[in-house]
Parts: structure tokens; C-alpha cells; sequence
């Protein structure tokens, strides 16, 4: 048994009671000086005689307390030094008022209103140790936070990005649970347990009892132990406020699970049933990725540059109702490059085009590269070789490419990996080999290629 912390946690019971003494007989000599009356000598000396009494049993059991550990330095040595002057100055005034010392009719006042501020300054400082730096602020209007503390912030909603692909987990979900249930007792202002929680360097530290994050295993990880222990545990965490909801917990369950990275897209692994259902229901946030086109938003092509596409063999129509993006197809064969470069008169809004079997050739496929919102093209059926895929590198949203009868090989694999948004690829009756296919899969696994039928050898 520490007999020392177990008297240091009567700090808290008896803390308030040299405030109420001091603030009671700093009333009473303000009222006194107010009326003019000497009735309240005899009150304001027995409240200071408590208040300085009180304020040495607050100084003494702190002391103790504080040697429990998990606070930080300099937070505790102002509160532990400006207590030691709240209650000097107490004993101090209660002297002056008694008559044991001698001085002059302002020394009290002054030494009352001296203490009320130290009262002010070590009770700052206390809830600082106790509760964390944002504490009395944390859920303050905005402009109360930022006229109180610079660092402070409120408490954080799990606002997550519309488009799943953008989510990051462990800053667009985990962070928020852990800033709002954990960093209040694991921060750089108290470090409960050796132990904070406000960075991954920190979170990777551990506390005192080592690790508390196992990647992989939630259940040998602190972090998740303590908040799914009983909440009648006096290692139920958080001891104070709210505990994880039945979403946070999961999250945090999946995330470690999962090798507690803190780089990760959401997307960038299956997603668990459970976890799509969840941020589904409780985030609103549906696991299907939009198409670009869905995501964006572009100004409508002028009636003149349709007129001017559709004057050298091209047709276009609206994508849909809800935007201003095209879809647009050669009608003429054999076109020439003129041709070709008209298209950049709406290259904003062009994000579907079919020139499949229409005589393209690789000089073309420069202006392609210049459509910088192009979803789907189709090239099919072309004098189209390795050299020429090599332009459409370029189109840093496009998702679909058919690229059948061409004469592409291997090599054009090469140039099609650094497409990241491709998710489907035609490369039947090509020179490409399954070989090629099965290599850009591994590094791509995300990406639809079909290489046209294949037929087992039947002996």
C-alpha cells in the first residue's frame, strides 16, 4: 500500500475549501469597507483562520498526490507554487486581521485581492492537471475558444469526406474518437499512466506499461481493453464523460484488427461487412465511389463549339440532365489531325469518346492527352501501337479504355500502370500476353482486364 497517494486523493475533497474561506472573507471586508461597519472583524479573522488552515491541508495533500506521477512539469510546479502562496498569504492576512502582525489598514485589502487572483491562477492550473488544457473550453462557442486559448479546440464531430475514396482512417475516424473520449487525460499537460495519446509518435510510445496499440490484435492492445472493460472498472476508460458508443468501439476494433496504420484510405482493402453497414448507418457515407464525372462540375460547352465539332463529322449529347459533361463519338472515317485537334473546343466537357474503328493513328493521340476530364475513351479497332498509349498517360481520370484490335503489346502495359483512376481495360486480339495481364494485376488488383476468351486444351 502507498500511503502517500492514498492521502494525496483527499487533495480534491478538501482543495475547494480554503476558496469558499478566502472568497467569504473578501466579501465580507468588501462589504465592510461599503457600510463603514466593524461587525464583521470577528467573522472575516475566523474565516481566514479557516481558509489558511484549510489551504495548508490543500498544499500538503497535493504534494503528496503529485507524486503519483503523469503530470506535466511545468503545469504542475506554477499550480504547486502558487497554491504554496495562496495559502502563505492567507495565514499572512489572517495575521494582519488578528493584530499579530502590525500593518498598516491597506496591507489587508491588498493581500486579500493578491490571493483571490492566485486563487484564480492556481485553480487554472489545477483543472489543466486534471482535466487537460482544453477543458474549459472545450465545448465554448468558437469565437469564446479563440479568444481563451489558441490551441483549444472543441469537441470533434467524425465529419467524414463525401467520396469514400477520400476518407483517410485513422484521420478521418479514429483520431476524432481519441481526441474526444481519450486526449483529455493523455496529453502533453497530463500524461496519466506515462501515457499520451495526441500524436502517432506518442501513440506508438506507449505509456508505463508499455505498448498500447499491438497491430493486428486489438485485444492484447490497452488502448482497446480499457474501453470495453465493465464501466464499474477502475480501469474503465474514459473515467469521466462518455464512454466509446458501440460504432467507436467497432471502428477502433477494425482499425488496429486491421494493423492500426495511420496512412490507410479507406478503400484501400475490403471493407468488412459490419464496417460498411456501420458508416453506412450512423455516417451516411456509402462505400460505392461516384464516378468522376458525378463528383465534378464544369461550365456548358458553347453552341458554337458544338456547332464546330459536329461540322467536322463529330456528335455529341449531354451526358445527363444533371450536368454539363458530353459524350461524344466520330461519325467520319479517316479523320485528319485538323479534325482530331477540334476537338479541344470543348475539352472541358468531353468525358465519354468512341473513335473506335475510325482510322486513328498514334500522331492523334496527343490531343486525347489534352481532355483533362476524359472517363471513357475508346480507341478500338486502330493503327494504335505502344508509342501512342504512351500520350494518354496524361488523362488523370479516366476509367475505362478500350484498346481491342489494336497493335499495343506488352510494352503498353508499362504506360497504362501509371493511369491510377483505370478501372476497366480491353486488350483482346492484341499483342499483349496473359503473361503481361497477370504481372499488371498483381500491382494492380483493382483493374478489369479482359483479354478476351480463353479456351482449355480438351485432350
Amino acid at each position: 500500500m502507498n500511503i502517500e497517494i492514498f492521502l494525496g486523493r483527499f487533495h480534491p475533497l478538501i482543495v475547494h475549501l480554503p476558496i469558499g474561506f478566502v472568497l467569504l472573507a473578501f466579501l465580507m471586508m468588501l462589504w465592510a469597507k461599503r457600510s463603514k461597519s466593524t461587525s464583521f472583524h470577528q467573522a472575516i479573522s475566523f474565516s481566514l483562520l479557516l481558509g489558511a488552515a484549510s489551504a495548508l491541508g490543500s498544499v500538503i495533500l497535493g504534494w503528496l498526490l503529485a507524486s503519483d506521477g503523469g503530470y506535466d512539469d511545468s503545469t504542475l510546479f506554477w499550480h504547486r507554487w502558487l497554491g504554496i502562496g495562496v495559502a502563505l498569504l492567507t495565514i499572512f492576512a489572517w495575521l494582519v486581521n488578528a493584530g499579530k502582525i502590525k500593518a498598516s489598514q491597506r496591507v489587508l485589502p491588498a493581500t486579500l485581492w493578491v490571493s483571490v487572483i492566485l486563487i484564480g491562477l492556481t485553480g487554472h492550473f489545477g483543472g489543466v492537471l486534471t482535466h487537460g488544457s482544453t477543458y474549459l473550453v472545450q465545448y465554448a462557442p468558437g469565437f469564446i475558444q479563440k479568444m481563451l486559448s489558441e490551441n483549444a479546440t472543441a469537441n470533434e464531430d467524425i465529419s467524414l469526406p463525401s467520396q469514400p475514396d477520400s476518407i483517410a482512417v485513422y484521420q478521418h475516424l479514429i483520431a476524432p474518437i481519441i481526441n474526444n473520449k481519450c486526449v483529455a487525460c493523455h496529453n502533453e499537460s497530463k500524461k496519466k499512466g506515462g501515457l499520451i495519446l495526441t500524436s502517432q509518435e506518442d501513440i506508438l510510445n506507449g505509456g508505463e506499461q508499455g505498448e498500447v496499440v499491438m497491430a493486428g490484435d486489438p485485444y492484447e492492445s490497452g488502448l482497446f481493453q480499457r474501453v470495453v472493460l465493465p464501466q464499474t472498472s477502475k480501469k474503465f476508460m474514459p473515467p469521466k464523460g462518455e464512454p466509446l458508443t458501440y460504432s467507436e468501439i467497432k471502428l477502433l476494433e477494425w482499425w488496429i484488427s486491421g494493423g492500426a496504420s495511420f496512412d490507410e484510405k479507406l478503400l484501400d482493402k475490403p471493407l468488412p461487412k459490419e464496417i460498411e453497414t456501420l458508416l453506412l448507418k450512423d455516417f451516411h457515407v456509402s462505400v460505392t465511389v461516384k464516378p468522376y464525372y458525378e463528383r465534378v462540375a464544369v461550365e456548358p460547352a458553347s453552341a458554337e463549339s458544338i456547332d464546330k465539332l459536329t461540322a467536322v463529322g463529330f456528335s455529341t449529347k449531354p451526358l445527363s440532365a444533371d450536368n454539363n459533361f458530353l459524350q461524344v463519338e466520330l461519325t467520319a472515317d479517316s479523320p485528319t489531325f485538323q479534325q482530331i485537334e477540334a476537338l479541344l473546343e470543348v475539352s472541358e466537357q468531353i468525358t465519354w469518346l468512341n473513335l473506335g474503328g475510325k482510322g486513328i493513328t498514334d500522331a492523334m493521340l496527343p490531343v486525347i492527352g489534352k481532355l483533362p476530364n476524359l472517363t471513357k475513351l475508346s480507341i478500338e479497332q486502330n493503327e494504335i501501337t505502344d508509342e501512342g498509349v504512351q500520350e494518354l498517360r496524361k488523362l488523370a481520370h479516366l476509367q475505362y479504355l478500350n484498346l481491342y484490335g489494336t497493335k499495343i503489346s506488352d510494352k503498353a502495359l508499362e504506360s497504362i500502370k501509371e493511369i491510377n483512376s483505370l478501372n476497366s481495360l480491353y486488350v483482346w486480339q492484341t499483342d499483349v500476353s496473359q503473361e503481361a495481364i497477370e504481372a499488371l494485376n498483381e500491382d494492380r488488383p483493382n483493374l478489369t482486364i479482359d483479354s478476351g476468351f480463353q479456351f482449355e486444351n480438351v485432350n
